[in-house]
């Protein structure tokens, strides 16, 4: 009978933990939490495309728009969902990698990580704007990745 107890608490313990889980990826946007995130997104977009960019430039442009994501993460905890809080997170672990070419196929693993995290990003969850930036960055992240993939790097 002790072990039925144990079991179940258990058991009701695992069931809370994904309610939970689930729940905080769909925390709303609060205050400020949207704009913030929407214009750290955009200059990761924009360290991303340009003309003539090498591999170097690029991750040199991407890691400078890194620069700060960890206070800023700290600073909109509880005003963006988890899902945006970590493609960034995800980003930049993954420019990280690039960038000092250690484990790029753990790299890639983690710009694919950020593209799972921005897919969370529904009309019905979050602002449109917010919905909008989501996919382009996204579309952005696929686009890297198809590239360093042509050069074996993942």
């Amino acid at each position: 009978m002790k072990f039925f107890r144990i079991s179940a608490a258990l058991a009701g313990s695992i069931l809370v933990a994904a309610f939970s889980a689930q729940s905080a990826l769909a925390i709303p946007f609060k205050g400020e939490g949207a704009s913030i995130w929407m214009a750290r997104t955009q200059q990761f977009v924009e360290a991303t495309t340009g003309e003539g960019l090498t591999n170097e430039g690029l991750f040199e442009r991407q890691k400078m728009a890194c620069q700060g994501i960890s206070g800023e993460l700290f600073k909109i905890g509880g005003v963006v969902p988890i899902w945006a809080a970590e493609s960034h997170r995800s980003f930049c672990r993954g420019v990280d990698g690039f960038y000092s070419k250690r484990n790029l196929r753990k790299a890639c693993g983690d710009f694919k990580s950020a593209i799972g995290y921005l897919e969370n990003a529904k009309p019905e969850k979050a602002p449109q704007d917010v919905v909008a930036t989501a996919d382009k960055f996204r579309k952005t992240l696929e686009f890297v990745l198809t590239e360093v993939k042509k050069e074996d790097l993942c």
